[in-house]
C-alpha cells in the first residue's frame, strides 16, 4: 500500500485516511478504482490443413495461411494433427535458413486414425522465432480413405 494513503490497520481491517474501511473488493487498484485490468496474451491459431484427403505419397506443403503472422507467435510453437487416414502421415516443418533456402527442419510420424502433438521436443525449430513456417504432410503408402487436419497453435507476443 502507498504510504499515507491508510490510517491503520485493525483486525485485519485496513482503514483509510478518510475513516472509511478498504475491503477486497474496495480499491482494487492501486489508484483505488475499482477497475478491473486485463493482462496477458492472446492465444492464436492457423490452420494448415483442413480435412485434406490424400490419396497419394507426394509432398502436401502449405505455407501459413493468409492474414496469420507467425513472427507474432512468442516462443513454442504445437502442431496439432488430426489423423483420420487410413495410413500413417509424417509432418515434416520447413523453415527458411539464413540463406533464404527452404530447410527441413523435422519431421514426426502421426499413426493412421489417431490424434498427435508435434511439440519443440520432437520439432527443436519449434521454440525458434520465425517468420514462417511451412507444413508438409506426406504418406509413405498412398491411404484409401480418411483426412488430415493440421493446426498451430501458441501465444503472441
Amino acid at each position: 500500500m502507498p504510504a499515507g494513503d491508510y490510517d491503520y490497520i485493525r483486525s485485519g481491517r485496513v482503514r483509510r485516511t478518510n475513516g472509511t474501511e478498504a475491503n477486497e473488493a474496495d480499491g482494487i487498484n492501486v489508484d483505488g478504482s475499482r477497475n478491473t485490468r486485463l493482462v496477458g496474451r492472446s492465444y492464436l491459431e492457423a490452420l494448415y490443413h483442413n480435412a485434406l484427403a490424400i490419396t497419394d505419397t507426394a509432398n502436401k506443403d502449405i505455407a501459413a495461411p493468409a492474414g496469420v503472422d507467425i513472427a507474432a507467435i512468442s516462443g513454442r510453437k504445437t502442431l496439432m494433427v488430426f489423423n483420420t487416414l487410413n495410413q500413417p502421415v509424417i509432418v515434416s516443418v520447413l523453415v527458411k535458413n539464413s540463406s533464404g533456402a527452404t530447410a527441413n527442419a523435422g519431421s514426426k510420424t502421426i499413426p493412421a486414425t489417431s490424434f498427435g502433438v508435434v511439440t519443440a521436443a520432437d520439432i527443436p525449430a519449434l521454440a525458434d522465432a520465425w517468420a514462417s513456417i511451412t507444413v508438409r504432410a506426406q504418406c509413405s503408402t498412398a491411404p484409401t480413405g480418411g483426412s488430415l487436419t493440421i493446426n498451430l497453435q501458441g501465444v503472441q507476443a
